[in-house]
């Protein structure tokens, strides 16, 4: 993008603000790279072509911060434009002509007047854009832009050209087809005269943009659901269904196609990487620091009084614990993550959170000691033997016991996690066999005398 940049407002105090004067320009280059640098934004049409989706990726990732890019998505995209663009068949072109012969000179001339302002079918290839072989001359229309082969500077396409949008933006406009102009018409609906004869940029674009409720509705078959088709061959008789019933599509978030969108989407997670291992819930606490500041600040007595509140610091909250989660601040960073939010009878949001670690082994090895805290207070009241002791390697082996008993209630098992360790059977014998010979080594005559004094004890008047 190329505009004209005002640096005076951009270093005082306040608010950072970026102003720009003029009009936007779109900046395009020759379509071959200088020598020694990588091929970028329409050059990757024609330039090294074979290594086409490396070069994609290698862009984006020196351009933005991303994670990675899946080749076979790039792939399919770069297949679509090339099937359906008109600009990129022409860029392909152009790419022929180069691999077929370097030294041919040629251009790529973007139309800036259509002669067909008012057809309505897919544009052609020829009526938007043409490659020119050898020198072009100077009987090219006044807002067409031609693009050499070779040059070494930047020229920019106005955004009054009707390509500005679909250069700019490919994938929003995957045919190829044509923008504003300001030779497009305007229509007189209301029979008023108008000293204006065309349109303005906002109101094509505010066309473009408006909402329209039943736009998708062939898509989504609509007109299949329940009585929808009985009520129609039937006519309307019940005043009561007065009205139009549309069909919120899964875009709208909250509506029952949403919903039902990402529980598939949380089911092909399962699939994938089978049971998640870890459920984690976050409710609001009313008490938390930040709101109660808050309401000593402004004034208020009852947090229940400012859900808002209530909802942004757990919004805020819930933002920081997955973003540790995904840093491993707490166990191994997880592969995947699902969560949702709901609200409480009392109007308090809370979330249900499923992550799926990279190796249950590792989430093992961080936390066994923490979940066995109470196996060996509980080992010992189930051999009634206080003095009881176990080496770090007996303790996990009791704590897998326990973890599995606790899935077997559930029909699990810990065959079902790959990498975790397994209770073993010799070592759970060993330690049974341990626990017994120690009984035996009390002193049973000792014993049997401290026993008969307490008896005597208890049965003294």
């Amino acid at each position: 993008m190329g505009a004209q940049i005002d640096h005076l407002v951009m270093h005082k105090t306040g608010p950072f603000t970026y102003r720009i004067h003029g009009q936007n320009a779109h900046r395009i280059g020759s379509l071959e790279p200088e020598p020694g640098r990588p091929p970028k934004f329409s050059q990757l049409y024609i330039f090294d072509t074979t290594n086409e989706i490396q070069n994609r990726i290698t862009t984006v990732k020196r351009t933005a911060k991303v994670g990675e890019l899946d080749p076979k998505i790039v792939k399919e995209l770069i297949e679509t434009m090339d099937t359906y663009n008109c600009l990129t068949k022409i860029f392909r072109k152009a790419r022929d002509i180069h691999e077929t012969d370097s030294c041919q000179d040629f251009s790529i001339r973007l139309v800036g007047q259509s002669k067909c302002n008012r057809q309505y079918d897919m544009p052609q290839t020829d009526e938007i854009a043409g490659l020119i072989v050898g020198d072009f001359t100077e009987d090219m229309g006044e807002r067409d832009v031609v693009v050499q082969h070779k040059s070494s500077g930047l020229q920019h396409i106005s955004d009054m050209h009707p390509l500005f949008m679909t250069l700019q933006y490919p994938i929003l406009f995957p045919y190829g087809q044509s923008g504003f102009n300001e030779n497009i018409p305007i229509t007189n609906t209301d029979g008023n005269q108008r000293k204006r004869e065309y349109i303005t940029k906002r109101e094509f674009f505010s066309y473009q943009l408006q909402t329209r409720l039943d736009e998708g509705m062939k898509k989504i078959r609509a007109d299949l659901y329940n009585n929808v088709q009985d009520a129609v061959m039937n006519g309307d008789t019940d005043a009561r269904s007065l009205g139009k019933r549309v069909i919120l599509p899964s875009s709208f978030t909250g509506s029952p196609r949403y919903m039902a969108e990402k529980y598939h989407d949380a089911m092909v997670i399962c699939r994938w990487h089978g049971n998640p291992n870890l459920f984690i819930t976050i409710t609001t606490n009313p008490k938390w620091d930040e709101i109660t500041d808050h309401l000593k600040m402004y004034g208020s007595d009852d947090p229940n009084d400012r859900p808002d509140l209530e909802a942004r610091v757990f919004r805020m909250k819930l933002d920081e614990l997955i973003s540790d989660f995904n840093k491993g601040t707490f166990f191994p960073r997880p592969k995947a993550a699902v969560y949702t939010i709901e609200f409480q009878k009392r109007e308090l949001p809370h979330a249900h959170i499923i992550l799926w670690l990279e190796e249950p082994k590792k989430l093992w090895d961080h936390s066994w000691q923490d979940m066995a805290e109470d196996v060996l207070m509980h080992q010992r009241r189930l051999l009634r033997f206080q003095a009881l002791q176990l080496t770090p390697s007996e303790l996990q082996h009791y704590t897998l016991i326990e973890i599995e008993s606790l899935l077997q209630k559930f029909e699990k098992s810990l065959n079902e996690f790959t990498g975790m360790p397994l209770p073993n059977k010799a070592i759970m014998d060993e330690m049974k066999k341990k626990a017994m010979a120690r009984h035996n080594q009390f002193d049973i005559a000792e014993e049997t005398m401290i026993h008969q004094s307490l008896f005597d004890k208890l049965n003294h008047h």
